[in-house]
């Protein structure tokens, strides 16, 4: 059963609660957490999503921002309009020499061959088709960042719950940064360490 967000805000919240200190609001630490839930996942790749894609002729270039929902890493592109065929991923964009030195000037094909990511921003579907066309994306998703308690206190966290508690140590690291509570990092980020070697998410040394 997923866990949710409010439940577990509040185990946050009593972690790094201290008497005489600065009280921490429940939509701050509730924007933490899902901040450290994104994070979590591009780091380990457990929550995906899938969309699909409507292309431009004669577009070679896409942003992952403007273009596409909620993707981060993109993981697999198919043709959809080609039997859900899958698309030849290239780590660099210099791997399109392999179908043509100046692939860049092929826009008008009539069936995407390869994609690939450039950087963090933009990717790449090789050749440009001569008129629009859809392809499905899959990728790793941005999961969702809230600010307010009350509103999402039922929502439930898109980690898995094995990963929750990854998440959950790494918000609360940060909070006791945020408040100078150096001695009770060090406990803590021992607790971290052991519960990554724990799961396999660290090499144990």
């Amino acid at each position: 059963m997923a866990r949710n967000i409010g439940p577990t805000v509040d185990i946050l919240m009593k972690r790094v609660r201290q008497a005489g200190a600065v009280s921490i609001s429940p939509d701050f630490a509730t924007q933490v957490l899902t901040i450290f839930q994104r994070i979590v996942n591009i780091s380990l790749r457990r929550v995906f999503a899938s969309e699909t894609l409507t292309t431009k002729k004669e577009k070679l270039v896409y942003s992952i921002t403007s273009d596409l929902t909620s993707a981060v890493i993109i993981t697999s592109i198919r043709d959809s309009n080609d039997s859900d065929r899958a698309l030849l991923y290239c780590p660099s964009i210099k791997d399109f020499s392999a179908y043509e030195s100046n692939w860049f000037r092929n826009i008008t094909g009539t069936r995407f061959e390869a994609w690939a990511q450039i950087g963090q921003d933009f990717f790449i579907i090789y050749p440009a088709k001569a008129a629009n066309s859809t392809v499905d994306v899959v990728s790793v998703k941005a999961t969702a960042i809230y600010a307010d308690y009350t509103a999402y206190y039922g929502t439930a966290l898109e980690l898995p719950d094995e990963d929750v508690d990854i998440a959950l140590r790494f918000a609360e690291q940060f909070l006791l940064l945020r408040r100078r509570d150096y001695a009770s990092m060090e406990k803590e980020i021992n607790e971290l360490t052991k519960l990554m070697q724990a799961k396999d998410y660290v090499r144990k040394s």
